[in-house]
């Protein structure tokens, strides 16, 4: 799967790409975060670039949203 996006800097640009394949599997912010086994905020905070996530959680991120790891980083 390709998205075209213009060049932003990195941390909102890796923000940016997993809120996309949230939204490009249909799933609210909620949804996820309890299929991942997080609270919805702290989701929020990892979208966003606040917080960048552990390895666990974003592993369970790709698998939730079927994707590559190197997809969400």
């Amino acid at each position: 799967m390709r998205f075209r996006h213009r060049h932003i800097d990195g941390v909102a640009l890796r923000a940016c790409i997993r809120q996309v394949y949230r939204e490009y599997r249909g799933l609210r912010a909620g949804e996820l975060a309890a299929t991942v086994g997080i609270s919805q905020g702290y989701l929020s905070e990892i979208e966003t670039g606040k917080k960048t996530g552990s390895l666990r959680v974003l592993t369970r991120i790709a698998d939730a949203l079927d994707v590559e790891l190197s997809d969400l980083t």
